[in-house]
């Protein structure tokens, strides 16, 4: 309620006539197309390309989205089929490590979408990465570039915390952890736009890691920074700001 307060403090009214906009369309104008497609799909597709390259964020991430979302990033089931023998469990978990398992169906991705979708009252049942470009469309007072900035947020600290992993032969830590750092790096970017955005954000991100609810993961080190390989050119995880590099690939084994 604090939050709510806050922001409406900074709103002046004035004595412009309200104007009506339909919220299954860009221009925000009614299509029976658009109602059409709401109707027996529940939602509108979206150019999802189009939402993560108008997005106000870095670059590189931006990549990394357009990759994630074709499924080209190098998950330990794309080496898998590329020829490398390694493990291939999720290294959060014994399941079959894939890229909707890594952001979506893991446990441990799992609550942190939860713990989104609670804060805006929808249930999180997506089962693959395609589907995570709908939740747009459950969520809402929403500025059109701040949904991108909380999903790159997710996706991006999810990579980086398997990179760590991996990589540096580091221990899984609280799930408490990576959410703080997804916090930072998505009000990094809201109040870096030309208008600041972070009154936006925090209607639809939540800020109590009280409602958090972690969850148990179990490591499997079959394949550590010794014996996964290295393809492509390796993002510096240590980034997690995501400022601009001269990075632009995404490499090993997740």
């Amino acid at each position: 309620m604090n939050t709510l307060v806050n922001c409406l403090s900074s709103v002046s009214l004035n004595l412009t006539v309200d104007q009506i906009s339909w919220r299954w369309t860009p221009h925000g104008t009614f299509t029976v197309n658009s109602l059409y497609k709401f109707l027996e799909l529940g939602v509108v597709p979206v150019n999802t390309y189009n939402s993560i390259w108008k997005a106000k964020i870095t670059l590189k991430i931006k990549i990394f989205l357009w990759l994630v979302r074709q499924k080209r990033v190098l998950t330990k089931d794309r080496l898998n089929k590329q020829g490398w023998t390694g493990d291939t469990t999720c290294v959060y978990c014994s399941q079959k490590k894939t890229v909707d398992h890594l952001f979506v169906t893991c446990n441990f991705a799992r609550s942190i979408w939860n713990w989104i979708a609670r804060y805006n009252n929808f249930s999180f049942d997506y089962t693959n990465i395609g589907t995570l470009w709908k939740i747009d469309y459950c969520i809402p007072l929403k500025e059109p570039n701040i949904i991108e900035i909380i999903r790159g947020s997710v996706l991006w600290n999810i990579w980086l915390d398997r990179n760590r992993i991996i990589f540096k032969e580091g221990n899984i830590q609280d799930v408490h952890v990576i959410v703080s750092k997804i916090l930072t790096m998505a009000r990094f970017w809201a109040s870096n736009q030309k208008s600041d955005l972070t009154c936006h954000l925090n209607l639809i991100l939540p800020c109590d890691l009280k409602d958090l609810i972690g969850c148990t993961v179990v490591i499997s080190m079959g394949a550590t920074r010794a014996s996964t390989p290295m393809l492509g050119v390796e993002i510096n995880s240590s980034d997690e700001e995501g400022s601009p590099t001269n990075s632009a690939g995404f490499s090993g084994s997740s």
